[in-house]
């Protein structure tokens, strides 16, 4: 099984385990004398299944992107850290960009004090650019390496 498709099995699962919950609580009582549409019993037992699935999963990932190396030499594991803490950081400065867009009032008079932008905000666009590029190329290895790597 190459990593990818471990990945997209582990996501399945998770929406799998998701809309079981809601089964389950949709089946947990009834009134007297009628019957759940879906025996609780039987979802649990389903239950288990796809957890021990989903368990068996994360460690096989887990212990795959701690141990490979992708193009650029960084094992999988440091290269997704940096892809989510950059993406983070990419949305705290579009936030700040949007914060920094003119409103324009429906009326205004000459005695109405004047909004003043305290960013540069060519300098922080053009990082935002930066690092969102650098999101997508780190991205491109994950994803050739998730598939390129057996597990």
């Amino acid at each position: 099984m190459k990593l990818a498709e471990a990945l997209a099995e582990r996501a399945a699962i998770r929406k799998k385990i998701d809309a079981l919950s809601s089964r389950l609580e949709k089946n947990s009582k009834v009134f007297e004398g009628e019957e759940p549409v879906e025996d609780p019993k039987r979802l649990l037992e389903e239950l288990n299944i796809l957890t021990s699935r989903h368990e068996e999963l994360i460690f096989r990932i887990n212990t795959a992107n701690a141990v490979t190396v992708a193009s650029n030499g960084e094992t999988l594991a440091r290269l997704l850290a940096r892809r989510d803490t950059l993406a983070d950081k990419v949305d705290v400065l579009n936030a700040l960009l949007r914060s920094t867009e003119k409103e324009r009032p429906i009326y205004r008079n000459k005695d109405s004090l004047k909004e003043i932008i305290t960013v540069d905000v060519r300098s922080v666009r053009e990082e935002a650019d930066a690092l969102a590029k650098s999101v997508r190329e780190i991205d491109t290895m994950i994803q050739e390496a998730n598939w390129n790597t057996n597990i």
